[in-house]
């Protein structure tokens, strides 16, 4: 869509509202069309590199790494500490980080 039209219709001395209307509920739902099947292809990446990232730390802690270098980067093993300021000691879980290596 090009957005010469859309200047020409905003600077309008006269609206047509009902087309302007239109216009804009196809854009709204185009919109969430796109925003639904990104988020929907997203997931299933995001649960794919779930599974990925628990085998790489399972690989570090079987061998007692923090990191491992491959031809396509480094990942390495971070532990997260999530507590509240004023409450006990901090529980730490492990996650995997990875860098990609210079080429």
């Amino acid at each position: 869509m090009s957005d010469e039209p859309l200047a020409d219709i905003a600077q309008a001395a006269v609206l047509d509202t009902n087309a302007v209307t239109k216009v804009f509920i196809k854009i709204r739902d185009k919109r969430a069309q796109l925003k639904k099947a990104f988020e929907d292809e997203d997931k299933v990446l995001k649960e794919k590199q779930v599974i990925l990232e628990g085998a790489m730390l399972d690989f570090l802690q079987l061998h007692n790494l923090r990191s491992a270098p491959t031809d396509n980067g480094v990942f390495y093993r971070r532990k997260r500490s999530s507590r509240p300021a004023s409450t006990g000691p901090p529980s730490t879980s492990g996650s995997v980080q990875t860098m990609r290596s210079i080429p």
